[in-house]
């Protein structure tokens, strides 16, 4: 109705802007859906970051209570390391499986006592203790095992028959961990969506947009982390249950199980060798794991509609900039700006680049989603460029058109 109420060009201007934008919106769900970002962003991501958790916002600690932190980087063995023709040619530490063994079996005389086990452990060599353990797996409850993907990107399922669940994570242009994609491969679930199925009985529903608990989601999304490697230290103030596998032969069977009890159980490599880079320090691959599922399950990935509004609005706004204001104004006070067209199409771009990273600050603060605000900057200076050439051409065609009348009213002057 209130387009019903504009002249003709108000109108078609309405309607450019509301589809111009909606399209942006579409685009920009399916950018954030990607797994990796641009280098030149990882800056604002970091400051952002570091604004909203330690300035803005008091950190928010998940319940200590719920998890129970459990090493196993000290506890190994001994392998032959064979070559590619399946001969010895030395020897390769795995963790003990014996010491895995002994960690389940405990586990199993009450089966139902934790509330999950994540066991973050690559299984891709065998060893002689293997049906010892295969056996506890056989009896474990409430569980997934990490797997990973070799350098050809082909999935390296454990040697076992377990409950498994991909762990990898991409990370393209940018050396470091940002992103954690959901699904991978179309099919592969990974270790956070698992747990969360585990937990919740919810199963994500895949398409265009993603789903989870009937609510979209991004599949690919940045990690806010909530538990770090300080908490589980002896200086964190709010130290984690942290313990060696090892020590677990000290305890008697009742306090093992009451340490365990409904418990989310994390069991991996903390200290030595999967550690990972990331924008704020380096992080052991069972929490990126963790902080990932924490993330899903708080609804940090969730495409709400008040973020859906806020970022169409924030599309049109530009565009009717673009499409408007920015072209009345060049019409008007053409004398006013820049000759140099180097400088004009600079100054262009890192104003568009200065919007964009205003719009994608305050989404982040609110909604922890960043934009992709390099490829934007760049298209709507594209567009801008094309906008006052166009408006350039319009401003020639009607000073000729007024020159041509003015000759004639002379002519006839005469």
């Amino acid at each position: 109705m209130i387009l019903f109420g504009l002249n003709v060009r108000k109108r078609v201007l309405a309607a450019i802007l509301i589809i111009h934008a909606l399209f942006l919106s579409v685009f920009s769900i399916y950018l954030l859906n990607l797994p990796y970002i641009y280098e030149d962003e990882l800056r604002l991501i970091q400051i952002t970051s570091a604004v909203k958790k330690f300035i803005i916002s008091k950190e928010e600690k998940p319940d200590r209570n719920r998890f129970l932190f459990v090493n196993v980087c000290w506890e190994k063995q001994l392998i032959d390391k064979l070559d590619d023709e399946g001969f010895p040619m030395g020897n390769q530490t795995i963790t003990n499986r014996k010491t895995l063994s002994r960690f389940f079996n405990k586990i199993n005389q009450k089966p139902d006592n934790h509330k999950y086990l994540i066991c973050d452990i690559s299984f891709i060599d065998p060893s002689e203790n293997d049906k010892e353990l295969q056996a506890e797996f056989d009896k474990l409850q409430n569980y997934t095992v990490s797997y990973h993907k070799d350098k050809n990107d082909i999935p390296q399922n454990p040697i076992f028959n377990v409950s498994k669940s991909i762990s990898d994570y991409t990370t393209f242009n940018v050396d470091k961990f940002i992103k954690f994609k959901l699904v991978q491969g179309d099919t592969l679930i990974t270790t956070p969506l698992k747990i969360y199925k585990g937990i919740y009985n919810q199963e994500i529903e895949q398409g265009f947009f993603y789903k989870l608990n009937n609510k979209y989601i991004l599949n690919s999304f940045i990690v806010d982390f909530r538990i770090w490697s300080y908490d589980l230290s002896d200086q964190s103030s709010y130290k984690y249950d942290y313990i060696n596998i090892g020590d677990f032969q000290f305890l008697p069977d009742s306090a093992f199980h009451k340490l365990l009890k409904d418990r989310i159980v994390v069991l991996g490599d903390f200290e030595l060798n999967d550690i990972h880079e990331t924008i704020y320090g380096d992080m052991s691959g069972p929490l990126i794991l963790l902080n990932t599922f924490l993330a899903v399950e708080k609804g940090q990935n969730r495409l709400s509609v008040y973020y859906l509004i806020f970022i169409f609005l924030s599309f049109v706004l530009i565009n009717y900039y673009v499409f408007d204001i920015n072209i009345r104004f060049k019409e008007h006070f053409s004398k006013l700006i820049a000759k140099s067209p180097i400088y004009n199409e600079m100054l262009r771009f890192f104003l568009y680049l200065f919007y964009f990273t205003i719009v994608s600050s305050i989404s982040f603060f609110i909604f922890n989603i960043h934009l992709t605000i390099l490829l934007f900057s760049g298209y709507m200076s594209f567009l801008d460029i094309m906008n006052n050439y166009f408006a350039d051409r319009r401003a020639k065609e009607k000073a000729i058109q007024d020159n041509v009348f003015y000759d004639i009213d002379d002519e006839y002057s005469l």
